[in-house]
Formats: structure tokens, sequence, C-alpha cells
């Protein structure tokens, strides 16, 4: 076997076995045989909004050191790293639409999604909901 043969089986490998990793934990199993895996992964989804009580010092950046927006959403580092995010994703929460992944949550939350709104009034209005976030990964 040549050197490249054996270096494409190892990636198939470990990206066939990543996903089982995925797909286990979160109780998706019926990704093996297909092309796109979703994962879906109860959260808690909360809203946000500039003010200093509820961000750093700086309300009007975020983490990634772009300005708010509406259409973004910090996440719990802990989902950050389970499923490897990096700024810039597209993370879709079902019944919410679609979001771009910008700021990051305190340490202390898990299993959390933020999502930013401008009107702290709309953001206290939205409360503490149980939800979906989705993702969408390409075998």
């Amino acid at each position: 076997m040549g050197k490249n043969l054996l270096i494409r089986i190892a990636i198939t490998f470990f990206l066939f076995f990543s996903f089982s990793l995925y797909d286990s934990a979160y109780g998706n199993n019926d990704c093996v045989d297909k092309i796109e895996c979703v994962i879906r992964i109860p959260v808690t989804i909360t809203a946000y909004s500039p003010r200093k009580g509820e961000t750093d010092s700086t309300p009007f950046i975020t983490a990634s050191n772009k300005r708010v927006r509406e259409g973004i959403i910090a996440l719990s580092r802990d989902l950050e790293e389970e499923l490897e995010l990096k700024f810039g994703d597209q993370i879709h929460i079902e019944g919410y639409g679609y979001f771009q992944f910008e700021d990051r949550m305190h340490k202390r939350k898990k299993k959390h999604v933020d999502i930013f709104m401008f009107e702290t009034k709309r953001a206290l209005k939205f409360g503490k909901q149980k939800g979906n976030l989705i993702i969408r990964r390409l075998k």
C-alpha cells in the first residue's frame, strides 16, 4: 500500500470515529450511513443586550472582537469546545433560525445559548427557554 492510501484510511477512520462519538453522545445514532450528520443538542436559550451588567466592560464588542448586531449568539464554552466551533460558524437554533457564533459566555454556563438583542426589554421578555441546537456536519 502507498503512503497516500494509508493516510486516507487513517483520516477516514478518524472522521468516522469522531462523528460516531458525537452521534452516540447526543443520541443521534442514525448518522452511520448518511453523508450529512445532524446533531441535536438540548440547550437553555436566553437573550442578552449590550449592558455592562450582562456583558464585560465592552458591551458593544464581542469576544471575537466584532461589533454586536442582531443575528449573533454567544455560546457556553462547553458547547464551543465539544463541537469544535469557531467564531463565525453558522448555528441553527430549532424554531428560532440561523445565527452567527461571535460571542462567548462565562465559564459557569453549561449547554447554554444566548441570543443578542439590542433592546433590553425584548431580551428580558424573551426570558429563559429550552430548545435544541442543530449542528450539521458532512461525513
